[in-house]
Order: structure tokens, then C-alpha cells, then sequence
């Protein structure tokens, strides 16, 4: 049966790096943040521009025009693969999706890539930020879903920076994927890569991904450090969530395949249908293209 590996996380948390490594397996599509393209809510979005370079790409044109709920289905059957990956993240397309696959007649697996409190701290300290800036956006995300019931697996960025092959093998063990070595590292194909990341996009044209893990802590950081550690700690919220999300590791129990079965809730919490009405508005009024963002990055400010 096809499967569908949704690859889902809060904002710049490596989606969209795990999205191509996953991509690179055998008999797999990569296709990057695609919600973008049928729920678009800025004007770039309204043109497929593919990482193979080619305009108009004739791989798109086989699987852009078809209605959103059959799009998964139709990746599989029309380019003959066997599981397609999806880094959209955005949350009312996760719900979505689950049904649209029951449907459809593929499987689902869910991977959440987060990383550790102390190193989203750094990356606001060292932008001049609030250290703690991360922490609505990082409850709001992983609470939603976890209130809901969604089924996923979970994976720390700093651990599949740290042993790549491992990790990835590990996931591909769970979604019955054929790790194939250096499938971490290299395009092995033709990326048509979509939307997402634009600093992997750059990578791919070079035709290597570049692991890099987050760098050391500033010195200026590492005065502040225990202070910032110890408000995460007494921090029930936040704790609560990091131990769920390492209690879901996918590199808990390799090879165990994880439930994906979701219930839809008979009725959506409210957020859900505000989310979609103003993903409606945005579809008739796009924001215009500035810099590179994520969906989470919108839906945070919406």
C-alpha cells in the first residue's frame, strides 16, 4: 500500500531537511511544502517554481491540477512511487490529509522534528531576541496536536544532526522504507522539491545537504545559560511537552510501527476553522512576497 510521510514541526525546526532526506529513498517523492500550493496566502505561491529548475516542470505538470484531496493519491499512481513526503506542516492540512489518505486507500505515517528548548533560547539570544520568544509559538504547535490525539512519531534535530545515517534508518525501519546508505547526504535524484526552506533549496542545487548542527554556545550565552535552563525547567508546559515528544522517539523502540490512525474530532476545536477561514481571505488577498518564511510562521501571527 502507498504511504504517505507527512513531516511536520514547529517553525525552522528542519522539516524541510528531513523532507529531501526522506525524498532521496527509494521509490520516493519529495515534495516540499505543497499546502502552499493549493491553500496559497502569498502571491509566490501561485506559480510552481520547482527545484529541478525547469519551467515548466513536466513532473508538476502531471500532479499540480488535481483537487487537493486526491493530490497524494495521485503523486503515487502517476509517477509509480510508493511513498510520497510532505513537509507542509501547516495543521488544518495535517488534519486534512488523514482523511483524504483513509479515502484514498494509502497509509500515513507522521514525523515531528523538534528541537531541544535550550537551543531554540540560543537562537533567539544570539538575533538579539528574547530568549524565551520561541516558547508560544512552541506550546501552541506541539499542544494543539497532542490535545488532539494526532499520531506521530517524534525526532530531535539534535540527534539526527548528530548521527544521521542512524536516525534516518531508524525511520525508514518504521514506515518500511529501504534506507539506502548516504541517503542522508546526497540527492540521489532529481529533486522537484516545492516551496519550503530556501536554504535547502540552495543545497539541493549543489546536490549535497549539508548536516550542520546548531554551533557552540556563545560565551555571552554561556554566562546566561543556567538562568535560561532553569526557567525552562520550571516550566511545567514546556517540560511536559519534551518528555512526551522523547517518549514518542523514533529511536525508542526501531522497527516498531507506530499507529497512525486519527479520529477526527466530531467537532473541530475553534482554531481549526478560524485557521481556515483566514487561510479563505488570504487565498483572495495574498500577502506579497518579501523573505523567505514558513507556514508556521504565519500561522503564529494569525
Amino acid at each position: 500500500m502507498p504511504t504517505l510521510i507527512n513531516v511536520c514541526g514547529a517553525s525552522r525546526s528542519g522539516t524541510t531537511m528531513l523532507d529531501v532526506m526522506l525524498g532521496n529513498g527509494q521509490s520516493a517523492f519529495s515534495c516540499g511544502e505543497v499546502y502552499a500550493w493549493f491553500r496559497p496566502w502569498r502571491t509566490h505561491h501561485r506559480k510552481i517554481r520547482c527545484a529541478c529548475g525547469s519551467d515548466p516542470c513536466p513532473v508538476w505538470e502531471k500532479i499540480a491540477y488535481v483537487p487537493e484531496a486526491r493530490f497524494h493519491r495521485t503523486v503515487c499512481d502517476r509517477l509509480n512511487v510508493d511513498f510520497v513526503i510532505d513537509s507542509s506542516k501547516y495543521m488544518p492540512w495535517l488534519i486534512d490529509t488523514q482523511s483524504w489518505a483513509e479515502k484514498s486507500g494509502i497509509s500515513v505515517f507522521n514525523v515531528l522534528i523538534y528541537k531541544p528548548p535550550i537551543e531554540l533560547a540560543y537562537s533567539q539570544f544570539k538575533r538579539g531576541r528574547d530568549p524565551l520568544g520561541w516558547r508560544d509559538d512552541f506550546v501552541k504547535y506541539h499542544g494543539r496536536l497532542l490535545r488532539l490525539g494526532f499520531p506521530f512519531s517524534a525526532v530531535s534535530y539534535r540527534e539526527l544532526v548528530r548521527s544521521p545515517a542512524k536516525i534516518l534508518g531508524d525511520i525508514c525501519s518504521r514506515i518500511g522504507m529501504h534506507y539506502v546508505s548516504g541517503q542522508e547526504m546526497a540527492a540521489r535524484v532529481q529533486s522537484h522539491h516545492v516551496f519550503g526552506s530556501f536554504g535547502v533549496r540552495q543545497q539541493l542545487d549543489g546536490g549535497e545537504l549539508r548536516i550542520r548542527a546548531e554551533p557552540e554556545f556563545s560565551d555571552d550565552f554561556e554566562r546566561v545559560r543556567e538562568t535560561i535552563q532553569a526557567r525552562i525547567d520550571r516550566d511545567s508546559e514546556v517540560c511536559d511537552i519534551v518528555d512526551e515528544l522523547e517518549r514518542r522517539s523514533v529511536g525508542r523502540r526501531p522497527g516498531e510501527r507506530t499507529s497512525t490512525q486519527f479520529r477526527r474530532p466530531l467537532v473541530m476545536p475553534a482554531w481549526y476553522h478560524v485557521s481556515r477561514l483566514k487561510g479563505a481571505v488570504r487565498r483572495v488577498f495574498p500577502q506579497d512576497f518579501a523573505a523567505p518564511e514558513s507556514s508556521t510562521e504565519w500561522e503564529r501571527r494569525s
